[in-house]
């Protein structure tokens, strides 16, 4: 008779060699035993010591009864599964572009526990031939990346930078039903940390105020538009056209800037109301936070802001 057990601490490990009737099998509180042969799992042993017969193996029994006639030794395995709560960290490697088209990199912890030993050596050791605790964790980890990765991206940066415990929710309740097929539990999941790039802090602001990423990008292009202009050394023709081109370029960022919350004020010179951070009226392309110069362009009449070099309306030399 000899003793099949395992009394280490690993998440899995897989006793190789022969069975036989009468031999016994000790399996310890956190652990559960499942009988394993040519890609099968068969019967399921819980803590205690069992004493092998074919009342407790009786689905390894009935497949290979041929072989226990006479108390013959049968090759198998027995996969020891650990059923403590273990821990899984995980992390972006790269950006993920999120549905704002912002990229980020997150971080964290889960919290995972095997619910149907079973399943899991079905699924993991069988059908991916992952036997050892190393092979099976880096197995686990890819498989939460991959799948935080995916669903991450269905999310904008506002929710996931502004509402990590919300957006952790969320994306913890599609990993839980991924992780089921295998046999896991997630108990817990916790984003620990989301890195985004400087250049796209300063979106969140518009964002949090219900912005869509076209008039995200409406405004971002209207924004090229002012800065190429002002730094135009060339012909007024050129620069009249810039400005003329303007009122196109921010009809999107004008109409996501009146919305409820924004923070406006009036255009000295035609007095629309326009964003407070807009450095050109988009309705007068009078440059905001100057006064009327009190004359006008001889070419055009229009009148000419303070401080102005060229005609704001046809670009004439001043």
């Amino acid at each position: 008779m000899r003793v099949i057990d395992y009394k280490g601490d690993d998440l899995v490990n897989a006793y190789r060699g022969e069975v036989t009737l009468g031999d016994q099998c000790i399996v310890r509180e956190n652990q559960q035993a499942v009988f394993f042969r040519d890609g099968k799992a068969y019967d399921v042993l819980g803590p205690g010591r069992h004493t092998l017969t074919t009342l407790n193996i009786p689905l390894l029994y009935r497949a290979y009864k041929v072989f226990f006639d006479g108390r013959t030794p049968f090759t198998a395995e027995v996969v020891f599964v650990n059923t403590s709560k273990f821990t899984i960290k995980f992390g972006t490697k790269q950006k993920v572009m999120l549905k704002d088209m912002v990229p980020v990199g997150s971080f964290g912890t889960t919290f995972l526990q095997i619910e149907d030993p079973k399943l899991f050596v079905i699924e993991i050791v069988g059908n991916l031939s992952r036997f050892t605790e190393e092979e099976v964790k880096n197995f686990i980890e890819s498989f939460i990346i991959e799948k935080f990765i995916d669903t991450l991206a269905d999310y904008t940066s506002f929710e996931v930078y502004r509402q990590t415990e919300e957006t952790s929710t969320k994306i913890r309740a599609q990993l839980r039903t991924d992780l089921g097929r295998f046999g896991l539990e997630m108990v817990d999941m916790r984003i620990e940390g989301v890195t985004i790039p400087d250049d796209y802090k300063n979106k969140l602001f518009y964002l949090q105020r219900g912005v869509n990423a076209e008039q995200l990008m409406g405004k971002e292009v209207a924004e090229k538009f002012a800065e190429a202009i002002r730094d135009t050394k060339g012909g007024g023709a050129a620069l009249g056209a810039g400005f003329m081109a303007i009122p196109y370029a921010l009809q999107g960022a004008t109409q996501m800037m009146t919305g409820p919350g924004a923070a406006l004020v009036q255009c000295s010179n035609c007095g629309m109301q326009v964003p407070r951070n807009a450095k050109f009226c988009p309705n007068c392309g009078n440059a905001m936070g100057t006064v009327s110069a009190g004359i006008k362009c001889s070419k055009c009449g229009s009148e000419i802001p303070a401080g102005s070099k060229f005609c704001p309306n046809c670009g004439e030399k001043i």
